[in-house]
């Protein structure tokens, strides 16, 4: 287990070798020596990251020996990067999917040496970090899936032997951990998912038996109940909610007009748009900018194109791929001054990177990476007024860039693994905290390891006592230098 320590630096500045930015990325800390600290899984792609913000820090998953994965956190500085506590000494907890609690904590879930995995919390302190309950006790797994917050609890899904997989909430205590309702009783599951808040209640798919719809709930069991029928009946389906002007909107079929876009705020439910009159909208991927809901959906003649509505007026937006191809993958769409910044597929099938005003056909190319694809559509993130995303030029390799919706502002941050060797992973889980936003990279030396960059340009400044005053200095020469810098324990 490693602690927070101080270190005695030797000042070296490194100048960049590679393509840089006015971002310069920087290795935040070699956790493993011997191998990769740090890697990427299914729930990056998720939205999840590789870790999440607490305060102005980060908490993450490492491993310092290759096989241990354990909780870490970081400030971005190798001397306050550590593991906060080994969850599992005799094996890997594994802790993931982590999620806000309030502003300083975090709820996620973890292996112990009595326990599955099941549900914890942590304040980024030994202290505050403890199993929040054993749900399904024993080695058996709850496995927590999260979730959204109402008030002091946050609500989510977990499985246990007399239950089955149903809806609970927790506000981080033993005795506040309850089940919310046995929606589909007994053992069979009702499986909660796409939680969201909205109208004072928790919307969330989820099936009793009689078939998959939208759920609500204000936290009793009482007060659980499906969400009121549309003007033909109950609307199923259920998928893809989220919050817009204090509604929840999703993706429902009336056995009327087929898989198309809806709302609620728990006391009506109406269509939005039949968007395609033909068939099915299929409706994903929803932001909010500039006051509206923007969205991906097919009218059955554009394709999967982006959408935008503000409640009452539905239309199309974008026509990337002409014809009733699909112009846009399931992808993030990002709020650059007030453009959307998304990842397209023209009409020879290159993806690309894209802007719009959202007036009408009016998309464009920001810049043409790379041949065939030169953006990883499944990467993008919004970060501090900008998109973080994997590029590959051709030459380069897999490697992080940044834009800010403009040609000349879409570059590579660098070239972190020299040459054609990829640093990162198709979702490597861009994640901010602090004024950096954190990513796992492999220069090519150290294994994937974390790294960051600040947000606004500049070198972070670190807050460690003595030696911080020691990394102040080297990042005032790194920022005047435009170089490259990190430190060097002893």
């Amino acid at each position: 287990m490693r602690t927070p320590r101080l270190v005695p630096i030797v000042g070296l500045v490194l100048l960049a070798a590679g393509p840089v930015s006015a971002q310069t990325p920087f290795q935040v800390e070699d956790v493993n020596p011997a191998g990769d600290g740090v890697l990427t899984d299914f729930f990056t792609s998720l939205g999840f990251g590789f870790g999440r913000p607490l305060g102005t820090d980060f908490v993450f998953q490492a491993s310092d020996d290759g096989t241990d994965r354990e909780l870490w956190i970081s400030d971005g500085t190798e001397p306050g990067t550590f593991e906060i506590l080994d969850l599992n000494p005799s094996g890997s907890s594994s802790p993931d999917v982590f999620f806000p609690l309030g502003n300083d904590r975090l709820l996620f879930r973890a292996i112990d040496e009595n326990a599955g995995r099941e549900l914890w919390v942590t304040d980024g302190t030994p202290g505050g970090t403890f199993l929040v309950d054993d749900l399904n006790p024993g080695a058996a797994n709850s496995t927590p899936f999260f979730g959204a917050q109402l008030g002091s609890f946050v609500y989510f899904r977990a499985t246990t032997a007399d239950e089955g997989t149903e809806l609970w909430k927790s506000d981080g205590t033993q005795a506040g951990t309850t089940l919310v309702k046995d929606i589909r009783p007994g053992t069979p599951n009702s499986t909660p998912n796409f939680l969201t808040t909205a109208a004072g209640r928790v919307f969330f798919q989820a099936n009793d038996g009689s078939g998959t719809q939208v759920w609500m709930t204000q936290g009793n069991e009482l007060d659980t109940v499906p969400i009121p029928d549309g003007p033909a009946g109950p609307v199923s389906g259920g998928s893809n909610l989220f919050t817009y002007n204090d509604e929840a909107y999703f993706r429902g079929d009336d056995g009327v007009d087929g898989s198309e876009l809806w709302k609620t705020d728990g006391t009506t439910t109406v269509q939005v748009m039949d968007i395609n009159p033909a068939g099915n909208s299929n409706v994903q991927s929803f932001a909010v900018i500039g006051g509206l809901l923007y969205f991906l959906a097919n009218d059955g003649t554009a394709g999967q194109e982006m959408w935008r509505t503000d409640g009452t007026v539905t239309e199309r937006v974008t026509d990337v791929w002409p014809g009733p191809f699909t112009g846009i993958f399931a992808s993030q769409f990002c709020d650059v001054g007030g453009l959307v910044v998304f990842a397209g597929q023209d009409m020879n099938g290159n993806r690309e990177l894209w802007v719009t005003d959202g007036t009408q056909d009016t998309e464009t190319q920001i810049l043409d990476i790379g041949p065939g694809n030169g953006v990883e559509f499944q990467s993008l993130r919004c970060a501090g007024g900008k998109v973080y995303f994997v590029g590959n030029d051709g030459v380069n390799g897999d490697e992080p860039w940044v834009s800010d919706g403009t040609p000349a502002g879409t570059v590579p941050l660098d070239d972190i693994n020299m040459g054609a060797g990829d640093s990162v992973s198709f979702a490597p889980g861009f994640t901010e905290a602090g004024g950096l936003v954190y990513f796992p990279a492999e220069d090519g030396v150290n294994g994937v390891e974390p790294w960051a960059v600040a947000v606004d340009g500049g070198a972070p400044v670190p807050s460690v006592g003595p030696a911080g005053l020691v990394w102040l200095a080297l990042a005032l020469v790194a920022a005047a230098r435009g170089g490259l810098y990190r430190s060097e324990s002893a």
